[in-house]
C-alpha cells in the first residue's frame, strides 16, 4: 500500500480513510465494539450535560471527563486506521486523566484540582499519586498504563517491530495506517473500557450530592453488552 513514488500527507490521509473503512468492514468485532463505544460516549455526554454541581466541582469534573473522552475518541479513530502503537499512545494519556478523575471524585478534591490545573503542576492529582490513592482500582490503571508504555509510548523494540506488517506474506510499511482489523478490534475494545470508567466516576459524583441520576439502565445495558463481546472476543483468540 505504501509503494507509491509520490506519498505525501494528502495520500497518507486518503490511505487512512481507506484503511478505516476496510478494517471496519473486515471485522464484526470492530463494528460491535465501535457501536458500544459510540453509545457509551453519547451517555457520558448526556450525563455531563445534566450536571448541576457547585462551580468548582462542575468545572473540575468536566475538565477531566472531557479530556479523557477526547483522548478516547482520537484513540479510536487512529486505532481504526490500524495504527496500533500511535492509538495506544493517545489512549495512555486518557488513562491518566481517567485515573485522576476517579481519584478526585473519590476524595472530593474539586477545589484542589482547580488549583493544581491553574498552577500548571499536579501534586495531589499527579497520576502515580492518584493510582496509589485509589487502591486496587488505581493498581489496575497503573498496570494498564505500564503495558501501553512498554508497547507504544516509547521507542521499544516491540513498537519498532510494528513499523511493518504483512498481508498474505508480503510486507508493508505502517505509515500512519495498516490493513489490520485485529489491531482495530483491540483498540476499540480498550476504548470502551475507559469510557465506562468515566461514566462510573460521573455517577459517583452525582451520588455524592444525592442528585437524581437517570442513566443507570443505559450504563447497565452497555456493561452487559460489552461483557458479552469481551467473552466472545476472548473465545475467538483462544481458538486462533
Amino acid at each position: 500500500m505504501t509503494d507509491e513514488l509520490d506519498l505525501g500527507l494528502a495520500e497518507i490521509f486518503a490511505h487512512q480513510d481507506d484503511a478505516l473503512s476496510r478494517n471496519f468492514q473486515a471485522s464484526q468485532f470492530v463494528q460491535a465494539f465501535s457501536s458500544v463505544l459510540s453509545r457509551s460516549i453519547r451517555v457520558n455526554f448526556s450525563i455531563l450535560r445534566g450536571i448541576k454541581f457547585d462551580a468548582a466541582k462542575q468545572t473540575a469534573v468536566r475538565l477531566f471527563a472531557v479530556d479523557t473522552l477526547s483522548h478516547i475518541a482520537v484513540s479510536a479513530r487512529v486505532g481504526l486506521w490500524g495504527a496500533l502503537p500511535e492509538s495506544l499512545s493517545v489512549l495512555r494519556s486518557g488513562i491518566e486523566s481517567c485515573a485522576q478523575l476517579a481519584y478526585m471524585v473519590s476524595k472530593q478534591l474539586y477545589q484542589t484540582a482547580i488549583s493544581e490545573v491553574n498552577s500548571r503542576r499536579f501534586q495531589q492529582l499527579e497520576f502515580r499519586e492518584a493510582c496509589r490513592g485509589l487502591g486496587p482500582e488505581g493498581a489496575a490503571f497503573a498496570e494498564h498504563h505500564g503495558r501501553i508504555s512498554n508497547l507504544a509510548s516509547h521507542s521499544t523494540s516491540r513498537r519498532i517491530k510494528l513499523s511493518e506488517y504483512q498481508i498474505d506474506g508480503e510486507a508493508y510499511d505502517r505509515l500512519g495506517f495498516a490493513l489490520d482489523a485485529e489491531n482495530a478490534e483491540l483498540v476499540t475494545g480498550q476504548c470502551v473500557e475507559l469510557s465506562q470508567s468515566v461514566a462510573f466516576s460521573l455517577r459517583a459524583a452525582y451520588l455524592q450530592d444525592r442528585a437524581p441520576f437517570h442513566w443507570d439502565a443505559d450504563l447497565q445495558n452497555i456493561l452487559q453488552t460489552h461483557e458479552a463481546l469481551k467473552s466472545q472476543f476472548k473465545t475467538k483468540h483462544e481458538q486462533t
